[in-house]
């Protein structure tokens, strides 16, 4: 039963309730009670045009950027196609995705976005290594040859 339908109902009932009609002052609050509901649900009426409206939008914006629908498990499968690795967190269970490239970073750290769990981290662990710094080399003078 619709909003509206409710109360239609609700007002056959008070007005067939016997004193109704006795009392002045308790009619005018039943009648502006009843006003405010009708009100109530017109607004809702409209609300849910709205939405339905919004939601329409939005579907048509879906199919222009994802070029028509897809199913959870085709979603998956176009995510992985483009070179994603796809992780659970051992603390929480929740399916994180990203780029492969960042397995070969080596100042990488992936947590997991819901509780911050390290999912993994790059050989340097985020921290400066001296010895993948190249040793500075020292100019060369007129006199001297380069060395191997």
């Amino acid at each position: 039963m619709e909003v509206k339908e409710r109360i239609a109902y609700v007002r056959g009932l008070i007005e067939g309730a016997e004193g109704f009609h006795a009392d002045a002052t308790s009619r005018a609050v039943w009648d502006h009670l009843l006003l405010v509901c009708d009100a109530l649900a017109q607004s809702l009426s409209e609300l849910e045009e709205y939405v339905e409206s919004l939601d329409a939008d939005l579907f048509q914006l879906e199919e222009e950027v994802y070029g028509g629908e897809l199913d959870e498990e085709e979603e998956d499968d176009e995510l992985l196609d483009e070179d994603f690795v796809r992780a659970e967190c051992p603390r929480c269970g929740e399916e994180v995705y990203f780029e492969e490239s960042l397995l070969y970073d080596d100042n990488v750290e992936i947590s997991c976005p819901e509780c911050g769990e390290i999912l993994f981290r790059g050989n340097n662990n985020g921290r400066f290594d001296p010895e993948d710094e190249e040793e500075p080399v020292a100019p060369l003078t007129d006199n001297q040859e380069p060395s191997e």
